[in-house]
């Protein structure tokens, strides 16, 4: 679990990027589509209750074990919205369709679908869309392209195409003088950038002395077509026209009905004399020649996965003896060729040769005839292939390596990871039966994530291996690259060496850049503005650390460390602005973990506890409600030996209004987490639960294995329910996070997953209600995975993850009630945050939470690089645009200070948005420096003051 920390906004002096200003008190999210048709869900809205103080993770730095110092929140109002149901009746294609759905066998290939009636404000396409060549938008509802250049397209991004597909489109062709040469139609199999190959089915409707007529065409170089079949057909100009183009294998189907009077026009196939390997995969889309398409929908369904073109290349080492040649390089050791085969010198070990006229893409086969050649053979003169090979002299790569029987030992395969050229990690192994002088056939293959190892006999026909291993996620040093052989000590000899890889290759996740719009957007209520500012007193600034305000009827509450580190706790009526204030008997040192807590009990008590990093507890109360000179200490809450390390202490209010504490006792990796409640009548404290939450000591799959859950503090959701989501962390190291995970409770002692069936307690590593089954090293961070609900009440979650390519992306993700999630990637980045270890971890990607917007989309927020920004998604969690999120004023996020590094911190009030706006605590310090002391700080601190946005209407 995670500390609160204080949220940095994104104005700074000196260059220093701070995080965003409206962080929210509830972190609404959602995830590539895994289930399709995400289920809506009913509901009521609810304003959560002032009582309950939530925390909210912000964005900045984390604690020294690796976890988000948490930040800010902002009370979500829940606005009702319809969601859209898509009917699958005549009525419903006549208003819209470009479908591809595909023509797939009862049998059953994995396909996803997409749809986009384009029924969203006029402009871009959106974020899903490229307009790959010409300009292209929306106008009332349908989308189109200038009239030049000719045959212009856009393609939509999120899903590329299979084996098979159909693509559907409703179009109307518009002309201020039809001649019956309007060109309108879909697109399939684009691939190129500025160049564009392509299939089309293109169609114009009736004018001049033209009837009606259709084309399927070969598009080469963006403007060169080939005729593959064409005829006319009665199509008046006017008319409204469903096309439908699929494909499976190299059999294309062609339909066009008039959706008027529902008469098919055009039904027919055409099958290619040979597949062209430039044409296969990609992108499916629209097409416009001159500009008089109107589309007033797209959708596609196609198989799964999509498709590549592929390239072959081999090698027989028929030549004179001497070098490999120019195709190859030498990239370990010395290599040659004698007799028409290859091999390279006794030393060094590990020696590696690549083959460089073609780099490897997401997939390939690697395949070698060799055999091994020793005067005394031991069974340990390995050779076999390598591939992603990467690097100069220091090499990263797989290899499949093999020895044939010698000495007391059999036959072996080894499936390794080579790091730094002489580093092995064995991924998979096993023995086999291979005699000494086997002529041996390898062949290493991928598919993303999944590896196929094979190795036969090539004498006899025998297979000795035929298996497969899959890699829990991609490592992005070993992507792409080269291919080759390889031997341990001289002793291979390979006749033939051959390569199939799919195409374009591909590179390793370079510095991710997430900070490029994708459309444009309006955002709803995006203006706020100081409606009160109200000075508090100086408070530390040396470093940053969460300071907190609390706003309950009457009563403001803010904690606080005064401008000597002191805890200081004030308090003010909402009707005077002066201040009551209670120095306590507690000093900050220079650890940003220690973060101050505050709660109300059902008498109006205020209760305080911070200031701890592994420390003995630190907490007050006060005995007179709503007067804080009569804030006492206690010592003991209920058991000495279970506090006396403590971290992370969080208060919240159950439904009935009654006080539950959370903490860790003990260290990362080792620490346990307690829940208390406190008894308002006898004063007391006692256990809400009889043993821990969590117990991360063994699973089913591994006994001995511990780890250490990170969880998120219950939030009461609009529906009455307490919901709460936590990580895995193996280690100290910050990317052994895994397994994100979720349960709700009604009373936080009964626990249920998603569709409400009962879990039994504690929580178990791979128990409960797993979300997403994240691996270790796959992108997933304690403390930035966010909780938050949609429209409806249905709980979403944003969190980062890495693709199948290695990058970094955002998900987010929706129960779908049967027990099962709906998760989507919404994010299309390039690029990856690659982080590890312990300590404070500069942040790139800080995940804010999500919000549903009056217009009826959710708004999920971050922070890329210190900037605010927000990718806004539609009720079926797919994305609409990523823009910049609107700033606050900036009369609170400008800074103030003079002192070199100063950033704005600012912290929503725990009780959410009231009726007039929202209650914000600001001030300036320096960022973390790793909970280390400084040399310098400016010691005359900062000012700290409540301040109060909201819309100009509440003014």
């Amino acid at each position: 679990m995670l500390p609160p920390p204080a949220h940095a906004v994104c104005k700074a002096s000196h260059d220093i990027v701070c995080c965003p200003a409206n962080c929210q008190e509830k972190a609404l999210s959602e995830p590539i589509t895994r289930r399709t048709g995400a289920r809506r869900h009913g509901g009521h809205p609810r304003r959560a209750s002032p009582m309950r103080p939530q925390p909210c993770l912000t964005s900045g730095t984390t604690d020294t074990e690796g976890t988000i110092m948490p930040m800010t929140q902002r009370h979500r109002r829940f606005l009702p919205r319809l969601r859209a149901t898509l009917i699958a009746s005549a009525a419903a294609l006549a208003c819209m369709l470009i479908t591809l759905s595909a023509p797939f066998p009862a049998s059953a290939v994995d396909q996803v679908t997409r749809t986009d009636d384009f029924e969203r404000a006029n402009g871009s396409l959106g974020a899903n869309w490229v307009s790959d060549r010409g300009a292209w938008s929306i106008a009332s509802g349908e989308a189109l392209s200038a009239a030049t250049p000719t045959n212009a397209v856009a393609t939509y991004r999120p899903v590329q195409l299979g084996s098979s597909y159909t693509v559907s489109a409703q179009i109307r062709i518009v002309s201020s003088s039809p001649s019956g040469a309007e060109w309108s139609g879909i697109a399939a199999n684009v691939r190129g950038t500025t160049s564009l190959d392509y299939y089309v089915l293109r169609v114009s409707t009736a004018g001049g002395a033209r009837t009606g007529q259709w084309q399927l065409l070969k598009m080469a170089a963006s403007t060169t077509p080939t005729v593959l079949a064409q005829g006319n057909m009665n199509a008046p100009y006017g008319s409204s026209l469903e096309l439908n183009l699929g494909r499976t294998g190299t059999r294309f189907t062609v339909s066009v009905r008039n959706s008027d009077s529902g008469t098919t026009l055009v039904d027919t196939s055409y099958t290619l004399p040979t597949t062209d390997p430039t044409r296969v995969g990609g992108s499916a889309g629209l097409y416009s020649n001159t500009g008089n398409l109107r589309a007033k929908s797209f959708s596609l369904t196609t198989s799964t996965p999509a498709i590549s073109p592929t390239a072959t290349r081999s090698d027989d080492f028929e030549r004179v003896n001497g070098s490999l040649g120019a195709d190859w390089v030498s990239d370990r050791g010395a290599w040659s060729i004698a007799s028409g085969e290859a091999l390279s010198a006794a030393t060094p070990t590990n020696a590696v040769a690549t083959y460089r006229p073609l780099q490897l893409g997401s997939s390939y086969t690697v395949s070698a005839q060799i055999r091994i050649v020793s005067s005394s053979p031991s069974g340990a003169e390995w050779s076999g292939i390598a591939a992603n090979v990467r690097g100069t002299t220091s090499l990263d790569y797989y290899v499949l390596r093999v020895s044939t029987a010698g000495g007391a030992r059999t036959g072996q395969w080894q499936l390794l990871k080579m790091a730094a050229s002489t580093t092995p990690t064995v991924l998979a192994q096993g023995n086999m039966n291979a005699p000494y002088g086997s002529s041996l056939e390898l062949n290493l293959g991928r598919d993303g994530t999944r590896f196929t190892v094979s190795v036969r006999n090539s004498d006899s026909g025998t297979t000795l291996v035929d298996t497969s291993y899959t890699l829990p996620t991609t490592d992005p040093t070993r992507v792409g690259g080269s291919a080759g052989l390889y031997s341990n000590t001289g002793n291979l000899r390979a006749k033939s060496f051959s390569l199939t890889t799919s195409t374009p290759a591909i590179s390793p996740p370079g510095t991710l850049d997430c900070t490029v719009d994708k459309g444009s957007y309006d955002f709803p209520d995006a203006q706020q503005q100081v409606l009160q500012t109200i000075p508090v007193d100086t408070t530390w600034a040396g470093m940053p650390v969460t300071q907190r305000v609390l706003t309950h009827n009457d009563d403001q509450y803010v904690a606080y460390y005064d401008g000597a580190r002191r805890m200081t706790i004030a308090h003010r009526s909402l009707s005077d602005n002066s201040w009551t204030k209670k120095v306590l008997p507690s000093t900050l040192g220079w650890d940003s973990h220690n973060y101050i807590s505050l709660g109300l009990d059902r008498d109006g008590n205020l209760h305080v506890s911070g200031n701890m990093h592994n420390a003995a507890l630190v907490y007050f109360r006060t005995t007179v409600p709503g007067d804080v000179t009569s804030l006492t200490r206690v010592t003991t809450m209920i058991d000495a030996s279970t506090e006396n390390s403590v971290t992370y202490p969080e208060f919240v209010n159950r439904q009935d209004g009654s006080l539950v504490f959370s903490y860790r006792n003990g260290g990362s990796g080792d620490g346990v987490t307690y829940f208390n409640v406190y008894n308002e009548a006898s004063s007391t404290w006692s256990r809400l639960v009889d043993e821990p939450l969590f117990d991360g000591n063994g699973s089913a799959d591994n006994p001995s294995g511990t780890w250490n859950a990170y969880f998120e503090n219950p939030t009461l959701g609009p529906d009455g329910w307490f919901h709460m989501i936590w990580v895995w962390r193996d280690t100290p190291d910050a990317a052994t996070n895994s397994r994100l995970s979720y349960a709700k409770s009604r009373n936080l002692v009964d626990w249920f997953d998603s569709a409400g069936h009962a879990l039994t307690t504690p929580f178990r590593y791979g128990e409960a209600d797993v979300i997403d089954p994240v691996p270790d090293g796959g992108g997933l961070l304690n403390g930035n995975a966010k909780l938050g609900f949609d429209a409806e009440g249905t709980p979403i979650i944003s969190y980062h993850k890495y693709d199948g390519d290695g990058n970094s992306q955002i998900y987010v993700a929706r129960p779908d009630g049967s027990g099962a999630w709906d998760i989507h990637q919404i994010s299309d980045w390039k690029g990856r945050w690659s982080f590890g270890g312990g300590g404070s971890l500069a942040f790139t990607v800080s995940m804010l939470g999500s919000e549903v917007m009056e217009d009826g989309n959710i708004r999920v927020e971050f922070t890329c690089s210190g900037e605010p920004r927000s990718i806004v998604i539609d009720g079926g969690l797919h994305p609409v645009a990523e823009a910049s999120t609107p700033e606050l004023p900036a009369e609170i996020t400008d800074v103030r200070g003079t002192y070199p590094g100063l950033a704005v911190r600012l912290q929503t009030d725990l009780a959410g948005r009231n009726d007039t706006g929202t209650y914000y605590l600001r001030w300036e310090s320096l960022p973390a420096n790793q909970d280390s002391p400084r040399t310098d700080w400016p010691e005359e601190g900062s000012a700290l003051e409540v301040v109060l946005l909201g819309p100009p209407s509440a003014q």
